[in-house]
């Protein structure tokens, strides 16, 4: 059985707890999405990145976008007393989404997340968040 079946099974089993197919779900969606982009030949990064992603990844040193984690985010803004109406933020988010329990309490599905993402860029002259959102969504089920 490889792991996109065994995520499916997980997702599938009457006697697997709530968060444990949330968690699949996620996990098979994230395989969708990077199966997705390896078909379509794209790059995780942006051919043109925004200087507020520049700065992002700088101050978090990373390298890329596809090197980003919740993790190397979750120490910056410890170290740096972040406050929600940080830049960096929302510029985080532009990428990677919160985990499925963050969506939970906003009441957002992952989708619904990606698409207030697309918006949201959409508004602030973001074309390189947009089609990452836009890419997202249409990997999404």
């Amino acid at each position: 059985m490889n792991r996109t079946e065994a995520l499916t099974e997980v997702m599938q089993d009457p006697t697997r707890s709530e968060r444990e197919r949330q968690i699949a779900t996620r996990a098979l969606q994230a395989a969708n999405v990077n199966a997705t982009d390896a078909a379509l030949g794209a790059a995780p990064d942006p051919h043109v990145m925004a200087d507020d992603t520049r700065m992002m990844l700088a101050e978090l040193k990373v390298e890329r976008i596809a090197d980003l984690n919740e993790d190397i985010y979750e120490r910056h803004c410890i170290a740096h007393c972040v406050k929600h109406t940080d830049p960096i933020v929302t510029e985080f988010r532009y990428w990677i989404p919160p985990s499925a329990e963050v969506l939970e309490l906003i009441g957002l599905t992952l989708r619904g997340y990606w698409q207030a993402v697309y918006d949201r860029a959409a508004g602030a002259n973001r074309p390189d968040a947009q089609a990452h959102a836009r890419r997202v969504l249409a990997a999404l089920p």
